[in-house]
């Protein structure tokens, strides 16, 4: 065999592996999941109280300045919202998962249209639950980036990080609203 060929054999045994890394057993992309928690002194039943009010995203939120309610529903499954940012972005979340009392799931999306670039697919679920006198929030954005083999190794090189991140922040906003109310983060 030629060194070029050899070469060709091993770039192409890489490009399946890496292909391989970037799906499930099923052949599906696998997801990402990063999660953070932070503790708070405010029992679990004062958290939801905060919390449900889709609207409050601002007070915990870092870089968020505004959240609108854009359907009908204020809380449950099918009730959405639009979060305004600092930078002038906005991003639509609807809710997909309501554990009342424990915590809710949101689908991030453009309108109609899935997220934005770089992502196909992605999900943002807080979780509550006790912890001594106070509580434990979690945070957790799961999501499955475009672009096949050549997203999974963005996501490793770059995005996980800046994710975990804006992840950790939104945790720690969120004890800290429990905590304080809506002076948290100003």
């Amino acid at each position: 065999m030629t060194p070029a060929r050899s070469h060709g054999c091993i770039l192409a045994a890489l490009l399946c592996a890496s292909l391989a890394a970037g799906c499930g057993a099923s052949g599906a992309p696998v997801d990402t999941t990063v999660a953070e928690r932070a503790d708070t002194r405010a029992s679990t039943a004062e958290c939801w109280n905060r919390l449900r009010d889709l609207r409050a995203a601002a007070h915990y939120v870092p870089g968020v300045v505004r959240v609108e309610l854009t359907g009908e529903r204020r809380e449950g499954i099918g009730a959405s919202r639009r979060v305004l940012r600092e930078d002038g972005d906005s991003i639509d979340e609807s809710v997909i998962e309501w554990r009342d009392g424990e915590g809710f799931s949101l689908r991030l999306h453009r309108e109609e249209d899935g997220p934005p670039p770089p992502f196909e697919r992605a999900e943002f679920r807080y979780a509550l639950v006790p912890r001594g006198a106070g509580s434990r929030v979690t945070t957790e954005l799961r999501y499955t980036l475009r672009w096949g083999a050549l997203g999974r190794l963005l996501d490793r090189l770059a995005i996980e990080g800046v994710v975990r991140e804006q992840v950790r922040g939104v945790a720690a906003g969120l004890a800290r609203y429990c905590d304080e109310g809506p002076a948290a983060l100003h």
